[in-house]
């Protein structure tokens, strides 16, 4: 993305009391994931190169590239109607929103924007209170639906007693239940294991989210990129895998689509663009993050994103 607009929106959101958290500490799982990333190569194949088709089917629906963003919540205080703000770009640049915490009025005006949306239900302790999460969602119309199943006991800055009502982590069987209730593809967010990708699919989930909620579930969090492949081979080919974590450039998502990812989430990149611009920020990053991307499928001879081929990253622990 524009270097200019992620360094101006950075220091805009910090005025703001958004501090970027992938601070020097040591433990800090943004900041090693960011690291980790950094560490892979592409190796060029330019002769006979063809023309890069981004789009991404995902749940029977296109969408422009293998991008979504990830689920956030309360941007109200980057941008006026941040979170409706946020959906608009989204729509724009045809791909699709994720949303965390929020009531259903907010939910409801941010699926009036005609964006498509994946409504993250948090682990509450009470499953009569998540099935009504779950309904009101549904009945608003989401894309799908999901569950931060990482964020059982909230979050290292705000622990769950911060929140008002209670969260606790959820059984194999409490999983079921949400997904047959949920009557859309459900997604369950906050994998980062074999053992985690497995329930979710004996579940019944439709996808998941390699993701440990941008460092602040765990210190010292494998990287998503790292345990990425190892998800792949244990879920097959065919299942959406999802991943977030730090991801601000098209080159980025090509380095997860070669290891095992459907597609990328974006958080912090997309918030600088609507600080700064509102919608047409946020369709401004994803546009030119999924231009990127089609660069770089343009230099490694990749025509579409069947086509991506692993062997093309180096520097790459084994996994």
């Amino acid at each position: 993305m524009n270097k200019n607009l992620w360094e101006e929106g950075n220091r805009a959101l910090a005025e703001g009391g958004f501090e970027d958290k992938s601070g020097p500490e040591p433990g800090n799982s943004q900041r090693l994931s960011r690291e980790y990333m950094d560490s892979l190569w592409l190796e060029m194949r330019c002769i006979d190169s063809q023309a890069a088709d981004t789009r991404m089917n995902l749940f029977g629906e296109t969408f422009a590239g293998p991008v979504f963003i990830t689920a956030l919540s309360g941007l109200d205080k980057v941008c006026p109607d941040g979170m409706a703000e946020t959906a608009r770009g989204a729509l724009k640049a045809g791909v699709f929103m994720g949303m965390g915490i929020g009531e259903e009025e907010e939910l409801l005006r941010i699926a009036g924007t005609g964006a498509r949306i994946v409504k993250f239900v948090k682990p509450h302790e009470d499953k009569k209170f998540v099935l009504e999460k779950i309904a009101s969602a549904r009945k608003a119309g989401v894309f799908a639906l999901g569950m931060d199943t990482d964020f059982f006991y909230g979050s290292r800055s705000k622990p769950r007693d911060f929140f008002p009502q209670p969260m606790g982590p959820k059984t194999l069987g409490d999983l079921k239940e949400f997904i047959k209730a949920a009557e859309v593809p459900f997604i369950v967010k906050g994998v980062l294991s074999e053992a985690d990708a497995y329930k979710a699919a004996e579940a019944g989930a439709a996808g998941i989210v390699v993701s440990h909620h941008g460092g602040s579930a765990l210190e010292y969090a494998v990287p998503p990129l790292l345990i990425l492949p190892r998800i792949r081979r244990a879920l097959g080919r065919e299942f959406p895998i999802l991943v977030d974590g730090g991801f601000r450039t098209g080159a980025d998502v090509f380095k997860a689509l070669a290891l095992g990812a459907t597609a990328a989430g974006f958080g912090r990149a997309v918030m600088t663009g609507l600080v700064k611009e509102g919608a047409q920020g946020v369709e401004r990053v994803l546009k030119e993050t999924i231009g990127e991307l089609e660069w770089v499928m343009l230099h490694t001879n990749t025509p579409d994103l069947g086509s991506v081929d692993p062997s093309v990253i180096w520097g790459r622990q084994q996994s």
